[in-house]
């Protein structure tokens, strides 16, 4: 049996209103959202898959074109030699242990056909076909067909059908038919011997599509898959080709992205914010593997491929985290070399950027703890308000898991008063390495509730305004009658702002204002100064101009702060690039303000970037709860080593490195200096000799381009007092 405490395993959180008042009714409705949860058993069997990491021979590189067979993985190379100006594509193969062959397939300097890789498809006798597409006498698209010896076995030739249409992707059905689409959801079928069969496409495709996909299903019907946006929300659905009509089916709603053929009960298989759900010929699904209960991370999922003994490998290929590139196999086995871990339990609305990967590393390097996540979006079938409002019920009446994620649009001060999460300083207190001042005061304060730390943030960003530092020059306080006399002295068309609708300017009158004694609940809403700013606030558009950001209009815009048309911008930093980029604004010394009130308080404030992440009170595994707090709080950069490729084409790294954070400034002011001095230095580059070369940060502004310079240590002091 696994240890673990807690029979409801996974809760999965929503967006709320930011009071608590009206929960519960909703006419009966309250309760279509249901709450997701998962049994000991359920949990056991996500865990029992053991995971082989599959090692990859040194001298080859993994871009995404990878795919897997049986015991072998390919992956493409193309090599560029700049000086002669060609280009040649490899098709590489190997196993575990060794480079079973590296083919070329297309080389411009013999063919003079410049090609770029589609697709890639796995035969059952391990051949590979590649789709390539070409530059030569117009446009070229053939499919390659290398044997599992690495011979050159086929070649397919689709030009004269393709000319005139967009090459995506493709796959070959069992019959040996080539499918190709359009990224559109058409598709162009073509017989075993290469010749037009028909075309193809789905009913009710909309203009505005994000993202497609194409798979074989387990009929050996060709299918795809569509995501777009209908009335605000995301819609992902598969739509299967029959191959005997030649028509598409009704549209099947998923949840997921890449996805491939299945076995026995399932159509084909889909991958999701956290795992491999399988899909029946229904439409119904459940998850197969969740993947970050293993220490794997699904964003950089490139390919998979399902086999008959129910085993999985994947494709990981991410640029932002490359250490998690190669491939990994998924082995059915009975669980064992998890069961000796406890089980903390996780809930979200959705996975926050980069927890995923996060989690996915604490699961992998913990030898104690295992997080069991899932994220409501996956789960989302029913109506959102009444799953928000189910969501807030649970919530209040304590039915929560381990550790609890919130964004800032849930009642965090209202959950902290109603006692549902633990105080955590007594861990941060006691903790070896950690201690409170390893970390920004302010960010603990923002998670503090009657002086207790009910809640950490890992990241967070700046809030803020900015001026013309020679127009305001020491009034960093602006006050809504001081704005006012620097906007007369700026001319008779000059304006406060015109980015600010007139709620967005109640929201920043009270961020910078002492209106709100949060510590105490108190407020002054029920005053002269109050009712005078509401005045002022009524001049305020209720929408304020929008413009195409080519035109003319929006270039005046941006041009008039540094005209001095304009006083004030509205401002968020994530990093200190976008504090540098209002150079381009003013194109002088900035100086940071307040959005003008009655009584300013601060000309900053902070932002949570990556949401609260909080324990329950109720927890059995407070002290493993504490673990992945830290982790988290302690892995918020991301590492870059810089490399260049040769004149071989060889990809050579060097021991020079770079540090970023997705997700805003970190909390840990550790990380934070890392950030910091990481600022302070030029950007780099080597050319083909390993020889640097510095250059400069690129910008688009008001319809021309500007180059910029590294930080200096002013700009980056001034940064960091802001924070402070």
């Amino acid at each position: 049996m696994i240890k673990c405490k807690k029979t409801a395993a996974v809760f999965c959180a929503a967006m709320l209103l930011n009071v608590f008042t009206g929960c519960g009714s909703n006419g009966g409705n309250s309760s279509v959202g249901e709450i997701i949860t998962m049994s000991e058993e359920e949990i056991e069997s996500s865990l029992s898959y053991k995971t082989e990491h599959i090692k990859v021979p040194v001298g080859i590189r993994l871009n995404r074109n990878m795919a897997a067979g049986n015991g072998i993985y390919f992956t493409v190379d193309t090599k560029e030699n700049k000086s002669a100006g060609v280009t040649s594509i490899s098709l590489i193969a190997f196993d575990a242990d060794k480079l079973i062959f590296n083919t070329v397939i297309s080389d411009s300097s013999v063919s003079g056909n410049f090609e770029t890789v589609k697709g890639l498809a796995v035969n059952d006798d391990n051949s590979v076909c590649i789709l390539l597409e070409g530059d030569k006498d117009g446009k070229t698209v053939r499919a390659v067909t290398v044997s599992s010896d690495g011979n050159i076995t086929d070649e397919k030739d689709f030009s004269s059908a393709l000319s005139e249409k967009t090459v995506n992707s493709f796959v070959i059905t069992p019959d040996g038919e080539y499918v190709i689409d359009n990224g559109r959801c058409a598709v162009t079928v073509f017989s075993a011997d290469g010749s037009f069969a028909y075309e193809a496409e789905p009913k009710g495709i909309p203009d505005q599509i994000i993202s497609t996909g194409l798979a074989v299903v387990a009929s050996g019907d060709p299918a795809v898959s569509v995501g777009y946006i209908k009335d605000k929300e995301f819609i992902s659905e598969v739509h299967i080709l029959d191959r005997k009509s030649g028509k598409f089916g009704k549209a099947v709603p998923v949840e997921g992205s890449v996805f491939i053929k299945g076995n026995g009960e399932y159509s084909y298989y889909v991958n999701t914010d956290t795992g491999i759900s399988g899909v029946r010929e229904d439409g119904s699904s459940e998850m197969i593997i969740n993947l970050l209960n293993l220490g794997i991370t699904g964003s950089g999922t490139a390919s998979f491929q399902s086999f008959e003994d129910g085993s999985f490998t994947l494709g990981i290929y991410d640029r932002l985290y490359p250490y998690h590139n190669g491939f990994i196999r998924l082995i059915p086995t009975d669980g064992a070399e998890t069961k000796s871990k406890t089980v903390l339990t996780m809930g979200c609305f959705e996975i926050p950027a980069w927890y995923d990967v996060a989690i996915a590393d604490f699961n992998a390097e913990n030898d104690d703890y295992v997080i069991v996540v899932n994220s409501f979006t996956e789960n989302l079938d029913a109506d959102r308000t009444a799953a928000l409002i189910d969501f807030n019920n649970q919530m209040i009446t304590g039915n929560i898991p381990d550790i609890v994620i919130t964004n800032e649009e849930m009642p965090f001060d209202g959950y902290c008063r109603k006692g549902l999460f633990t105080d955590l300083y007594p861990y941060l207190d006691n903790d070896s390495e950690l201690s409170r001042d390893s970390f920004f005061e302010n960010t603990l304060k923002a998670c503090e509730n009657d002086g207790k730390l009910y809640g950490m943030i890992p990241t967070f960003g700046i809030e803020t305004f900015v001026a013309k530092g020679s127009i305001v020059g020491d009034n960093k306080l602006l006050t809504m009658e001081k704005a006012k006399e620097l906007t007369s002295k700026m001319g008779d068309d000059a304006a406060l702002t015109i980015e600010v609708s007139r709620s967005d300017a109640l929201k920043n009158a009270m961020r910078y204002s002492d209106f709100i004694d949060y510590e105490n609940g108190m407020s002054r809403f029920d005053s002269d100064e109050f009712r005078a700013l509401l005045t002022e606030l009524k001049k305020f558009p209720e929408t304020p101009a929008e413009y195409d950001s080519s035109s003319q209009e929006y270039f005046d815009s941006q041009l008039s702060y540094r005209n001095g048309k304009t006083l004030i911008m509205p401002f968020r930093a994530w990093d200190f690039l976008y504090m540098y980029r209002a150079k381009l604004f003013f194109d002088e010394d900035r100086a940071y303000v307040n959005f003008p009130t009655v009584s300013p308080k601060t000309n900053a404030v902070i932002k949570a970037s990556s949401s609260r992440i909080a324990v329950s009170e109720k927890s059995e595994n407070k002290d493993g709860a504490w673990e992945f707090i830290r982790y988290l709080m302690t892995h918020n950069l991301i590492t870059e080593q810089y490399s260049y490729i040769n004149t071989e084409g060889e990809e050579i790294m060097v021991d020079d490195y770079s540090y970023y954070s997705l997700s805003g400034f970190p909390a840990n002011k550790a990380e934070y200096e890392k950030l910091a001095e990481n600022a302070l230095k030029p950007l780099r580059d080597y050319d083909e000799n390993g020889v640097m070369k510095p250059h400069k940060y690129s910008d688009y502004f008001a319809g021309d381009n500007y180059e910029l310079d590294a930080f200096t240590e002013d700009e980056v002091k001034a940064v960091t007092d802001m924070v402070s």
